[in-house]
């Protein structure tokens, strides 16, 4: 009795515990192998893209600028930005500061455009030949009628600049920037706008009276009073008649307010 009950202690007290602590072990053990399992995997595909990655900065040729004047940096910016789509820029030298075989202009940068325009301005600024940062990039949509597509902006750019002949910089290569043909989504342009004025005096069918209908045309009493016919497809207020119904005598237009998309149809009084 004392042999069995010294053994069933040992093993509840002792055991019990040593093999919870075992299994938790395991399946923390388990969890690590498992996640470098999965590096493993992905491995060659990494090694793969850190490789191109190598080739394209190492045989990327970039240079410097070959002294501190920013005057050459605004003329630069000037070069870039002679192409449509244009900015309007403001530049500010702020200062330079200098280390062993380079130092850096500091400048601010302001104005307007469209998203395209900026974003193509900034992009050939980092990706052309002189070695500069874009920093700080501030943005604030335009939200007036005619402009929603425009943006201020403001942003920090550092221009690098050579203090040495180690780098070697050619002023002809500082006239090779980078043009991406790629334009991004514009993400200021509200998916709900203001609907726009009725300047040209175009039918409003939300306010007019269908009087009859064709199979290729329609008759309707305008806005103002006025008898006048419309053809398949022809502008009207917001849209353009899509299609004619001659059997129930209706019609019905495709309108955009302001980003809403709505149908309208109008019906013969009988």
């Amino acid at each position: 009795l004392l042999i069995t009950g010294g053994g069933f202690a040992y093993i509840y007290f002792f055991q019990v515990s040593s093999i919870e602590s075992l299994q938790e072990e395991k399946e923390v053990k388990q969890s690590e192998f498992n996640e470098k399992s999965a590096i493993v995997e992905t491995y060659p595909v990494l090694q793969s893209a850190v490789e191109s990655a190598e080739y394209f900065i190492e045989n990327y040729d970039k240079t410097l600028f070959p002294n501190s004047n920013p005057d050459q940096v605004y003329r630069f910016l000037s070069d870039i930005n002679a192409n449509w789509p244009r900015v309007e820029f403001n530049y500010i030298f702020n200062d330079s500061t200098e280390q062993d075989l380079y130092g850096i202009v500091n400048s601010t940068i302001s104005g307007v455009g469209s998203y395209r325009a900026i974003y193509n301005f900034i992009n050939r600024i980092e990706n052309s030949r002189p070695v500069q940062k874009v920093r700080n990039i501030q943005l604030s949509p335009i939200q007036q009628l005619g402009q929603y597509g425009d943006a201020n902006f403001n942003f920090e750019l550092q221009s690098y600049y050579n203090r040495s002949d180690h780098f070697n910089p050619r002023q002809e290569d500082l006239l090779e920037a980078f043009n991406d043909p790629s334009l991004f989504y514009n993400p200021f342009f509200p998916m709900i706008r203001d609907i726009e004025p009725n300047e040209d005096n175009l039918t409003d069918v939300e306010n007019s009276q269908l009087i009859g209908v064709s199979n290729s045309r329609i008759f309707l009493r305008n806005q103002a009073g006025q008898l006048i016919n419309l053809s398949l497809n022809q502008q009207v207020y917001l849209g353009h008649l899509q299609n004619i119904n001659v059997q129930q005598g209706s019609a019905t237009f495709r309108l955009n307010k302001g980003g809403i998309i709505e149908e309208v149809t109008l019906e013969v009084r009988r």
